[in-house]
């Protein structure tokens, strides 16, 4: 049982249990900044994913995020991301997702369709991200559209998982109710009986259910911490794309955009911290 705390202890306890941090983040430095956003995204990107130091635990799992002297912090889950949507009433919602690949075009992303986020994009395919990395004090966020992967890139990535990925991508009817856990343990049992691990690529189909999307961002913008929080922020938008609230315009195709490296699609703006 927890124990109670009289209100006065609050204080004095949050400082025994919560210490401030100074922000050390590279600046930015502004006569290196491209046109488009692309090159710093790709470079930031292949940084974190730098700094994602594996080795092996003592029970045999994969630990992630030692560090190593000489190259600085490291990044637990560099592909980790923030995707935020809203549901039919208007209502927002977010959750962590993967990015399993990102090029000019746009950041793709992998669920099951009939995921809650999947209705969401399907109903409302304007969406956010944030993607920060705590490690190098640099976060990006993007404002875009997404739109549904061709089948075959689906297949491609799926085939590409760890089996057991692959087995539990069946198991699960993702954000659906669940009576017990049990229930979802019996069920990845009969789907390893009927596809054992076989080591191809094709020894378990993509199921119908599986998909992606690729978000095609209307805006990025670089975060970068900075001490006393004078952080630095600099925006990229494609002004043809976007509305007055400074996200993507309503009724944009994914066609309408250009991709991150494109000089003359992008306008780039400083902002206050």
């Amino acid at each position: 049982m927890l124990k109670a705390m009289d209100p006065s202890d609050l204080p004095a306890d949050r400082s025994r249990r919560v210490q401030r941090l100074e922000y050390a983040g590279e600046a930015l430095d502004v006569d290196a900044l491209p046109t488009a956003p692309w090159a710093l995204v790709e470079d930031w990107v292949r940084v974190a994913h730098e700094r994602a130091v594996s080795g092996t635990s003592r029970a045999g799992g994969r630990r992630v995020g030692a560090r190593v002297d000489g190259v600085g912090p490291t990044v637990i889950e560099p592909a980790a991301l923030e995707l935020a949507t809203v549901d039919a009433e208007g209502a927002p919602d977010v959750r962590t997702v993967l990015c399993r690949d990102i090029s000019p075009e746009g950041l793709q992303l992998f669920t099951s369709l009939v995921s809650a986020k999947a209705r969401q994009i399907q109903h409302e395919p304007r969406v956010a991200v944030t993607w920060t990395w705590p490690g190098i004090f640099r976060a990006l966020r993007f404002r875009g559209l997404a739109e549904e992967l061709p089948r075959d890139v689906v297949d491609e990535y799926f085939r590409n998982r760890p089996w057991g990925a692959r087995i539990g991508a069946h198991a699960s009817r993702q954000s659906h109710p669940l009576e017990n856990r049990d229930e979802l343990v019996a069920r990845e049992a009969e789907l390893v009986a009927r596809w054992p691990d076989t080591g191809a690529e094709t020894d378990v189909p993509t199921p119908e259910h599986w998909g992606g999307f690729l978000v095609r961002p209307t805006s990025v913008e670089v975060w970068t911490g900075r001490v006393s929080r004078l952080h630095d922020r600099w925006r990229w938008v494609q002004p043809e794309a976007v509305g007055g609230t400074g996200g993507p315009r309503p009724g944009l195709q994914g066609g309408d955009l250009a991709p991150l490296d494109d000089d003359a699609a992008w306008t780039r703006t400083l902002l206050q911290p």
